[in-house]
């Protein structure tokens, strides 16, 4: 009775030593990410992510502890949308490969033995950053106070991250600082206590950007109407453009006015 105890446990701590379980997989209960980070993913189109799951086996104690799953080609992946994100080679096993497609959200489901785990995936457009210095913008409204802010440094960024991810905001440069990326960031940094480091607050509840992001027509209580409305001038011309299609460059002056067309502002 010694000896066949004994046997077992030098058999136990040879198989642990080797980093195979003694037991079987019988013992997991649910499977989980390896990291928690994985059930939650954000991405940009063309992004990949890499995937690794664990099984779960209960303790004494009524814990769970994560385990290797030593039949790792039994565990099987499914995306619930494949033009948002797709596997980037198999579909099975214990790590695999997801490529973000096109923008949108999609759930990424592994299972093994009947149990699953999901992941929710969102893809967001390519971001290209760019960057323009030492700019400043005036504002003067009608009924709106007027101010001017110097910007040392200011970074390119989608309309989406100001007035959600359902804002259509195609008739922005993606890849540009333009006027109207500095308006804004004006506004907010004006009117905002805490700037645009604590969030955008301001802007998303008092400034409405129409056309995809092509035309302002309001600021605060300054509506437009008729032939008055928001305008812009940068290094005192005119620009015969949307602020979303006109780029900033270093040291450029850029200012807007609530105001009737033709009329000195």
């Amino acid at each position: 009775m010694r000896k066949g105890f004994s046997l077992l446990l030098i058999l136990t701590l040879v198989l642990s030593f080797a980093g195979i379980s003694a037991f079987a997989d019988g013992g997991i209960e649910k499977i989980t990410f390896k990291d928690g980070s994985m059930f939650t993913v954000s991405l940009e189109e063309g992004d990949s992510f890499k995937y690794d799951i664990k099984g779960l086996a209960k303790n004494p104690d009524g814990s769970y502890r994560k385990v290797d799953i030593s039949d790792p080609q039994n565990i099987t992946w499914a995306t619930s949308n494949p033009s948002v994100v797709d596997f980037d080679g198999s579909a099975s096993g214990k790590i695999v490969s997801v490529e973000a497609g096109a923008e949108g959200k999609a759930k990424i489901t592994a299972t093994y033995n009947g149990m699953s785990v999901v992941s929710n995936v969102t893809v967001t457009p390519k971001s290209i950053k760019a960057t323009v210095k030492n700019i400043s913008v005036t504002v003067k409204g009608e009924k709106t106070s007027t101010f001017t802010v110097d910007i040392a440094s200011l970074d390119n960024f989608s309309l989406k991250k100001v007035y959600g991810n359902s804002y259509n905001d195609s008739g922005v440069m993606q890849d540009k600082v333009t006027a109207l990326h500095a308006f804004l960031y004006a506004l907010e940094e004006h009117y905002d206590a805490g700037g645009v480091a604590d969030g955008w607050q301001w802007v998303p509840n008092n400034v409405v950007v129409g056309y995809n992001g092509a035309f302002v027509s309001k600021v605060g209580t300054d509506v437009n109407y008729g032939m008055t409305g928001w305008m812009y001038k940068v290094n005192g011309e005119l620009p015969m453009h949307a602020a979303s299609q006109h780029v900033m460059n270093k040291g450029d002056q850029e200012r807007w006015g609530f105001a009737t067309w033709g009329e000195e502002w």
